[in-house]
């Protein structure tokens, strides 16, 4: 980065024209130096990576910086900067360019919320954690959710219960969300009741659903209201408490292709493997944390599954003293014949692999695997 400061200060006072490059290049270059750390596209999955917080990418701190080098560089930049922008302080220009957005609640005003309708493209909003004193400098007066034809991706952190109202409420953002295809929300108030759970919610080309809500069986209530036909993925970041778990996976089931359980130890107080397995019948890719999610009650079979993710880490402090055969067990579980396309065991957080291998004789095991045509891959 420091070459390329010094490359446009150079073309800039002395205008070399051997140093000259086209604008076409400047941005190809400029474009790779300012790559997101936050990708907004909807349909990327990479397992384990941790809960949306709706932060700003460091790329944008870094946009405003090579914006201000020279006036070239400004031109060909401000575009991208406005790709992904934080709304509520003060004036954005280029909204049209915009396919990210933050919009906080502590900002979801009448003005704020024309900017985002000026955002005609935007693909990923964010509706980001707040604290709890928020409420303390809040508008009351919350403006109604408007129509976002052109959103993919939402990031919804929902607020305290009285503040589910106009655009700070999921259900009403749902309704005028058509297109969506990705869903995360995230809520850690324990009501028994949410004013959405009453409407008739369809997002007919959502793909991926990822939750995490402290109580986990309104998780429940909602599938058996909401109408989500092309529904692949489900990401649980905590569990679904609930006696009837039977009927969950049910509910969810019919059409994912791939479920992952999140880093929480409560995965262990029911049978969440054997259920999964048992009602979703065209599942292909399953992952969780070994350390913190029950193997099945009993021997599973399985038609289309295809792929094991077992992650091996998240609490450090567990790792000294889990069982050195845990990680065979898991492994064992699932290598059978009944598990009649599976082909292969994704082992991820591999940087703790000698804390699961010293205890028993890995090569041997990975032997016995390949040898029935199916393959460990260390995930890095």
């Amino acid at each position: 980065m420091d070459l390329l400061l010094t490359g446009c200060s150079v073309m800039d006072i002395h205008h070399d024209s051997q140093l000259e490059l086209s604008p076409e290049v400047w941005l190809r270059i400029l474009h790779i130096a300012l790559e997101p750390d936050v990708d907004p596209r909807a349909d990327e999955y990479t397992p384990f990576i941790p809960n949306p917080e709706g932060e700003m990418g460091a790329h944008v701190a870094l946009a405003a910086q090579l914006v201000r080098v020279c006036r070239s560089w400004y031109a060909l930049l401000l575009p991208t900067l406005c790709r992904d922008i934080r709304l509520g302080k003060g004036s954005v220009p280029l909204l049209q360019h915009a396919r990210r957005v933050v919009l906080p609640y502590t900002s979801t005003d009448e003005s704020t919320v024309e900017q985002l309708r000026q955002c005609s493209e935007i693909k990923t909003l964010c509706r980001p954690y707040c604290s709890q004193d928020w409420r303390a400098n809040y508008n009351q007066d919350v403006p109604p959710a408007i129509p976002l034809p052109s959103l993919e991706r939402l990031e919804f952190y929902m607020p305290e219960k009285s503040q589910h109202v106009g655009i700070n409420s999921l259900g009403n953002v749902l309704l005028q969300t058509p297109n969506l295809r990705y869903l995360y929300f995230e809520s850690l108030a324990m009501s028994d009741y949410l004013p959405y759970l009453d409407m008739r919610i369809e997002l007919p080309l959502l793909e991926t659903l990822r939750v995490y809500h402290m109580r986990g069986y309104i998780v429940e209530d909602l599938l058996s209201v909401w109408v989500l036909p092309a529904l692949k993925t489900l990401i649980l970041d905590n569990p679904v408490i609930h006696a009837n778990l039977q009927r969950f996976w049910s509910l969810a089931g019919r059409t994912l292709t791939r479920v992952e359980l999140g880093p929480v130890i409560q995965f262990m107080n029911h049978d969440y493997l054997g259920l999964c397995l048992e009602n979703c019948p065209v599942l292909e890719d399953l992952g969780y944390f070994i350390c913190l999610t029950n193997l099945p009650d009993h021997r599973q079979s399985h038609p289309t599954l295809r792929r094991i993710r077992l992650h091996l880490g998240h609490w450090a402090d567990i790792f000294k003293s889990v069982p050195r055969t845990l990680l065979r067990e898991h492994l064992i579980e699932f290598h059978h014949s009944g598990m009649q396309s599976l082909a292969t065991f994704y082992i991820h957080g591999s940087e703790y692999l000698d804390a699961y291998t010293s205890g028993f004789d890995w090569e041997a095991l990975k032997k016995q695997i390949a040898t029935e045509g199916r393959e460990i891959v260390l995930h890095r």
